[in-house]
């Protein structure tokens, strides 16, 4: 059960999925913008930040230049980590071209530093929760969006937030981190995204 958490919520899924998020809020980034640019938005999101990656993990898996999809190793994270900022970098270009919302590309930046960030503490060797980094980042972002765009998103943080709980507790079950990694790995993510909506 734990494995499955491990995978349902991987850290590749969070982008789209904070995205979904913040175009479906009753503020201006849902009733200002196209339905085709928000499928646009999501396709090339979905297709940078989650396929490819996944595809790449994958292959790498299946050749064995890394030992696992779900970045259990430091080793294997450090390529992952690589490949996948590169795709943030093209993404924050692709959507800097289409004119998204401002909240979109500054979530999208925020994802990329954090995945940034971890680049850098794998190349140290220092093993950090790249799951809870995700989750952490969703929710600063809200957490600001709620200050920001003066909404009520108490309940959505409450959700995330326990969300974020269930999945530290996966990733410490499966032995993947210790508590120490995955609070890091939370407050990795959250403070990023405080930092890019101040």
């Amino acid at each position: 059960m734990f494995k499955l958490i491990s995978f349902l919520f991987h850290p590749f899924s969070f982008l789209l999925l904070g995205t979904f998020i913040l175009f479906n809020t009753h503020t201006y980034i849902n009733f200002s913008y196209s339905d085709e640019l928000k499928l646009l938005v999501y396709a090339v999101i979905f297709l940078n930040t989650m396929l490819l990656p996944v595809l790449i993990s994958w292959y790498w898996s299946k050749k064995g230049r890394i030992s696992s999809i779900l970045m259990e190793q430091i080793a294997d994270r450090k390529k992952i980590y690589l490949i996948t900022f590169g795709f943030y970098l093209a993404t924050l270009f692709v959507l800097s071209s289409f004119g998204v919302p401002v909240v979109i590309y500054k979530y999208a930046l925020g994802a990329g530093l954090t995945v940034g960030a971890l680049f850098i503490l794998a190349l140290l060797n220092k093993k950090i929760s790249a799951h809870l980094s995700a989750i952490g980042g969703l929710c600063g972002a809200l957490v600001m969006l709620s200050f920001r765009l003066q909404t009520d998103m108490l309940t959505l943080i409450a959700v995330f937030v326990l969300l974020a709980g269930i999945i530290a507790t996966a990733r410490i079950q499966v032995k993947a981190h210790n508590e120490i990694e995955v609070y890091l790995g939370f407050l990795l993510g959250f403070f990023t995204q405080v930092f890019i909506f101040s």
